[in-house]
């Protein structure tokens, strides 16, 4: 296992970690519900909104394409890590639009330095991590050339 596979599979766990994260907030915001706040017009402020299930789904959604995605890399399979990761983003996007439908407009905070570190993990490290997996093929060329 080259150093560079290494350095991927580490960038991929932390990527899974961030989609272990996503599963446990989208699991806190369905126990909560609308808590405190029920009683309105919104699906927000109705605790029986089949909404509070979909993000849920959502950050399941992301948890597996997640787990996939760590397991591609450790596999050297680019198209599928890739495939996971999209699917990953697109759930975790669709999640925070439902629960937040602005929460684009949060990027622009005080803390700008804490979102873009985030959103450099977030998008970065996968991407990262699927430039530097070696594919299947060039992983057993260079084993065969060893």
């Amino acid at each position: 296992m080259s150093l560079r596979h290494v350095f991927a599979i580490i960038l991929g766990l932390l990527s899974w970690l961030l989609g272990a994260a996503t599963l446990i907030v989208t699991a806190s915001i369905r126990g909560l519900a609308c808590d405190e706040s029920c009683g309105g017009e919104t699906w927000r402020k109705r605790q029986d909104a089949w909404q509070w299930d979909a993000v849920l789904a959502l950050g399941v959604v992301t948890f597996v394409a997640a787990t996939l995605f760590l397991w591609m890399i450790w596999k050297r399979r680019r198209t599928a890590a890739t495939f996971s990761f999209v699917v990953g983003l697109t759930a975790v996007t669709a999640a925070a639009t439902a629960y937040s439908p602005h929460w684009v407009r949060n990027l622009d905070n005080p803390h700008r330095l804490q979102n873009l570190v985030v959103g450099l993990l977030a998008v970065g490290a996968p991407l990262a991590a699927i430039l530097l997996s070696e594919s299947s093929a060039s992983g057993q060329s260079a084993a065969a050339r060893s």
